[in-house]
C-alpha cells in the first residue's frame, strides 16, 4: 500500500511539473512621470476567458516579472490607490519565450475639492 502511495505521489508531482512552461513576462509599474510605483498590484489573466491565473506586486523600482508561464495569450492589468487601473493590449507569449513588455503607466486619479 505504502508503495502505491509513493508511486502516485511522485506521478502527480511529474504530471505537475511538466504542466508548467519556461516562458516569462516582466515589465515595470511607473506614473506619467516616469517615476517608479512600489507596491502596485499586477494581475495576469488568461485572455481567451479572462480567468485570474497570478498576481504580484511591483517592487522598489516599479519591476514585476511571472516566470514559469506557458505559451498562451495574456492579459495584465496594474492598480494602486490612487490611480487609475492599466489594462494591457493582448500578449502572445511562445514557447521558452522571455518578454519584456513596454511600462505600465499610471494616471493618478483626479480629485474634486469642494
Amino acid at each position: 500500500m505504502k508503495y502505491l502511495f509513493a508511486s502516485l505521489f511522485f506521478l502527480l508531482t511529474s504530471l505537475s511539473s511538466s504542466a508548467q512552461g519556461n516562458s516569462s513576462i516582466s515589465g515595470r509599474v511607473v506614473g506619467v512621470d516616469h517615476s517608479a510605483i512600489f507596491s502596485a498590484t499586477i494581475m495576469l489573466y488568461r485572455a481567451a476567458d479572462t480567468s485570474l491565473l497570478r498576481a504580484n506586486f511591483s517592487e522598489l523600482n516599479g519591476a514585476f516579472s511571472f516566470d514559469e508561464l506557458e505559451a498562451d495569450t495574456y492579459l495584465l492589468k496594474s492598480t494602486h490607490l490612487g490611480f487609475e487601473p492599466f489594462w494591457s493590449q493582448a500578449i502572445k507569449l511562445g514557447e521558452e519565450q522571455t518578454l519584456t513588455i513596454q511600462s505600465a503607466i499610471l494616471v493618478e486619479l483626479a480629485e474634486v475639492l469642494d
